[in-house]
C-alpha cells in the first residue's frame, strides 16, 4: 500500500468512529424507550372481589418487566357475579400513569376494549393447620377473633386469593371455651357465593376430651376495606393530589385508633402536616386546609363595624389556612390576632381591634 493511500486511510478513521458512534446512540436510545405490548383481555374473569391489572390485560411483547411490579395493582372493586363490567384502554392508560409507567413505552394490541365476568366461586371444605393465637381477657371478643380468622384462612383457600375479608360472627356462649384455642378449630365448611352478605358456615371443634362435635355459625362477610394510603414519598406542606395516593388494604392492627379515609376525593386538595412514607396511611391529624398566608407574609389587615370597612397593612407572624387565627402586626409593632381571609387578607373583630389599640 502506498503512503497516499494509508493516509487517505487513517484520515477516514474519526469518520467511521462517528458513525458507529451515532448507531450506538440510537440503539440505546430504541433500547431506552423499548416498548411493552399490552393487549385487552378478550374474556376478561376475576375470582375475586377485587379487579387487579393482570385480570384486565396480558403482555404479549416486549420488557414485560417494566409493568410486572403493576399487574397485581388493584384497579377497583369487581362486580357481582352475573353483572358483566367493561374496561377501556384509557382506563388502563390512566392507572399505569398514576403508578409511574409511561404512556410512551406501552404499544397496544387488540380490541379497545374488554368485559370482564366475576366467575361464581365453588364453596369446598377445608381443612386447615391453624396456629394458637393470643388469649386476652375478653373471652367472648377473643374466640370471636380466633374464628373470624379462621373463616377469613378458609375464604382465602376456596378463592384462591389473599383478599381480607371482614368476618363478623358471634359465636355461641358454650363454644367460647373452646374457641379460645385455636387449635381446636379442625375444620370449616359451608358458605355459598356470592360470598357477600349474611353467610353459614360449618365448624368442626375439638372438645376437652378429644372428642369432636359440629357447630353451625353464622357470620356476615363483606370485602375488604380499602384505605387511602401515600403512592409515592410525600413531603411536608405538599398538597394532595390523585398521583399521589391509592387506595389499598391494610391489617386491621394499623388501623385501630386511627381516623383514616376510604375515598380519594375526601382528601384531594389537603395539605400535609408531616412527611408521609410510601404505602403509610393518611389520617385526619396529619392533614389540613391548604396554607394561604405564610409566616413574615405583608397581609392586609380588616375591621368590619357594619357597612364601615377599616384596613391597614400588617405582617402575618404565624402561617394559616382560610377560617384559622394568625398573629399580625401592625405599624407601631401592635400585635392583633385575626381570621385568614383569603391570601392577602387578615380579618379582626371590632374588639380584638380596640383591645390592641
Amino acid at each position: 500500500m502506498s503512503s497516499k493511500m494509508l493516509q487517505n486511510a487513517i484520515t477516514k478513521i474519526p469518520r467511521i468512529t462517528g458513525c458507529l458512534a451515532a448507531v450506538v446512540l440510537a440503539l440505546g436510545c430504541q433500547s431506552s424507550l423499548a416498548e411493552v405490548v399490552l393487549k385487552l383481555r378478550e374474556n376478561a374473569r376475576c375470582e375475586s372481589t377485587v379487579v387487579t391489572l393482570r385480570d384486565i390485560v396480558e403482555v404479549v411483547g416486549g420488557d414485560e418487566k417494566k409493568v410486572s411490579g403493576v399487574l397485581g395493582a388493584a384497579l377497583g372493586p369487581s362486580p357481582r357475579p352475573g353483572s358483566p363490567q367493561r374496561w377501556y384502554k384509557s382506563d388502563i392508560v390512566q392507572h399505569l400513569q398514576a403508578r409511574g409507567i409511561d404512556r410512551r413505552a406501552i404499544r397496544w394490541s387488540g380490541p379497545e376494549h374488554t368485559t370482564l365476568t366475576r366467575e361464581p366461586i365453588k364453596m369446598v371444605t377445608y381443612t386447615g393447620n391453624l396456629q394458637p393465637a393470643f388469649v386476652n381477657e375478653r373471652m367472648q371478643n377473643a374466640a370471636s377473633l380466633n374464628l373470624s380468622q379462621a373463616i377469613q384462612t378458609y375464604l382465602q383457600q376456596v378463592t384462591g386469593s389473599q383478599t381480607q375479608w371482614e368476618v363478623v360472627v358471634q359465636p355461641d356462649a358454650k363454644d367460647v371455651k373452646t374457641l379460645l384455642n385455636r387449635r381446636n378449630i379442625l375444620e370449616i365448611g359451608g358458605g355459598s357465593d356470592p360470598i357477600e352478605g349474611p353467610q353459614q358456615f360449618i365448624v368442626r371443634l375439638r372438645n376437652a376430651d378429644r372428642t369432636t362435635r359440629t357447630v353451625r355459625v353464622n357470620a356476615e362477610v363483606g370485602p375488604p376495606e380499602m384505605v387511602v394510603v401515600a403512592s409515592r414519598p410525600l413531603r411536608r406542606d405538599e398538597v394532595l393530589t390523585a398521583e399521589a395516593l391509592k387506595l389499598a388494604v391494610l391489617p386491621k392492627q394499623r388501623l385501630a385508633g386511627q381516623k383514616y379515609f376510604t375515598r380519594l376525593e375526601d382528601v384531594l386538595g389537603k395539605q400535609l402536616r408531616r412527611s408521609l412514607s410510601t404505602g403509610l396511611l393518611v389520617t385526619e391529624q396529619i392533614i389540613g386546609a391548604p396554607v394561604v398566608v405564610e409566616r413574615m407574609q405583608l397581609v392586609t389587615v380588616e375591621c368590619r363595624v357594619g357597612t364601615i370597612v377599616v384596613k391597614s397593612p400588617g405582617k402575618a407572624l404565624s402561617s394559616g389556612a382560610v377560617g384559622e387565627l394568625v398573629e399580625v402586626e401592625l405599624e407601631g409593632r401592635r400585635r392583633l390576632t385575626g381570621s385568614v381571609v383569603d391570601s392577602m387578607t387578615v380579618r379582626v373583630s371590632p374588639k380584638t381591634a380596640a383591645v390592641g389599640r
